[in-house]
């Protein structure tokens, strides 16, 4: 059972929250009900909580100040801000704070339930993993782990659902970045040791991985592991990504949301999506932008609320494939809730459109094809071929034509002898690793793997 602290200085909004939720069912137990700051951190002490939700707005110590108390000396335990300001940059200085995620008032299971569940996966993942020194600040390193001139350190964060540790005879820590993010502290081997190592981890296929060698200073330590778990995200958020623009945007879209301009606030997601790359951006940005439009989409549209409140680092890159398909996905929403509301959602029967849909997805698979290839071939817009694509073949577009393209490197593997990278660019691929990434999900093993047990009949 995963023990649940709460904290609100409204004794019946307390009751309100504890009975809103089904906590067996979540496999928790509220361990303890504080209604100040101060009693929170006594309350905490004692009973050793695993997540604690609080209200951001109290007298003497408000829920920020809690939440930065809170990650010193309880630094694995995830943190839950309430509050009922579905505002942009008041949730941003929530995160910030080094909050786990947010709630709004007024509550709602739907939307409490899947930030529970997080939080108590990422708890998990600390309970489990083999960590180092306390809490995830660099700083904190105990002195063998402090670098020097005569002494560096090597860094390697790595980003994969397994364990992908150095191997056992080194000398390292590990530091809990995410739930499927680490950081390797390591002291004692050699730059050609290390770099074997990451060559293996990236034959293995990580998802991601950033190293920094010969470490000196300690100071580098304060911005190294933001810095280098942004490189291990670089393939799902690569520099073609709106970096410094998502908090714009996100302002942008929640007030046409906010006016019922549906197909304005869809523009909007449209044109940033095919807004060119700029300086500063990181996954955190993209996660703020989603936390805040889908949250107003869930207060304005309350009968129709998505599972999609928060998401940490893993659970975007678990729900979406690129940060594209994630605002594709956003725009597919309102849409839908447009539809609904101008009950207009199967004007258009679908029989007469799948099969030229199908047909133009496995004549068109070794370019790049996109809804906007698909929109102009069949004359239907890209939100609305998304929907009714996953309607009727109950899968998204995208998997689909991976399918297709995965079907065909089989056929490649077995039949010639051109390398991975030659498959990958003649099936669609725009690079190796993507390619391999996606065999291995649709087939199973890697194209290695793969070819090596199915040798050429040749």
């Amino acid at each position: 059972m995963f023990r649940i602290l709460i904290v609100d200085d409204e004794p019946f909004v307390l009751e309100s929250f504890h009975a809103s939720i089904d906590w067996n069912q979540e496999h928790c137990t509220v361990v303890g009900k504080a209604t100040s700051g101060l009693q929170a951190l006594e309350l905490a002490a004692s009973r050793n909580p695993d997540v604690v939700f609080t209200d951001i707005r109290m007298p003497q110590m408000d829920g920020l100040d809690l939440t930065r108390r809170l990650r010193k000396a309880l630094p694995q335990v995830p943190v839950v801000i309430v509050t009922g300001h579905a505002d942009f940059e008041y949730a941003r200085s929530a995160l910030q704070a080094g909050a786990f995620g947010f709630c709004l008032k007024p509550f709602d299971p739907a939307e409490i339930v899947p930030v529970l569940r997080q939080a108590c996966e990422n708890r998990a993942g600390a309970k489990r993993l083999p960590l180092g020194p306390p809490g995830q600040d660099f700083s904190l390193l105990p002195p063998p782990f402090r670098p020097t001139v005569d002494d560096p350190l090597h860094c390697a964060v790595v980003h994969s659902r397994t364990q992908a540790g150095p191997p056992g005879e080194w000398e390292f820590v590990c530091l809990q970045l995410d739930c499927f993010t680490h950081a390797y502290l390591i002291k004692g081997t050699s730059v050609s040791a290390l770099r074997r190592w990451v060559a293996e981890l990236n034959a293995q296929r990580v998802q991601g991985i950033a190293v920094e060698e010969r470490i000196t200073d300690e100071t580098e330590l304060k911005v190294l592991g933001e810095r280098l778990r942004v490189r291990a995200y670089s393939w799902f958020l690569p520099t073609d990504a709106p970096g410094n623009r998502w908090s714009e945007a996100s302002a942008e879209i929640i007030r046409e949301l906010h006016q019922g301009q549906w197909d304005k606030a869809r523009e909007l997601i449209s044109l940033l999506r095919a807004t060119p790359g700029t300086p500063g951006g990181s996954i955190a940005d993209l996660r703020f932008f989603l936390g805040a439009v889908h949250g107003v989409l869930n207060n304005l549209i309350p009968d129709r609320r998505a599972e999609v409140g928060f998401l940490d680092y893993d659970g975007i890159v678990a729900v979406y494939s690129t940060w594209r398909d994630s605002l594709a996905a956003l725009e597919d929403r309102i849409w839908a809730h447009a539809s609904s509301i101008a009950g207009s959602a199967m004007l258009l029967d679908p029989r007469g459109k799948i099969p030229a849909i199908l047909a133009f997805l496995r004549s068109h698979y070794q370019r790049p094809v996109g809804l906007p290839d698909l929109s102009a071939h069949v004359g239907l817009t890209e939100s609305y071929i998304s929907t009714l694509f996953r309607k009727e073949m109950g899968e998204t577009v995208v998997v689909f034509l991976n399918r297709i393209r995965v079907e065909q490197a089989i056929r490649l593997l077995t039949e010639t002898r051109y390398s991975l990278e030659e498959i990958a660019d003649r099936v669609g691929f725009s690079n190796s690793f993507y390619f391999s990434r996606v065999f291995k999900t649709l087939a199973g093993t890697t194209p290695s793997s793969y070819r090596k047990n199915h040798e050429p009949s040749f």
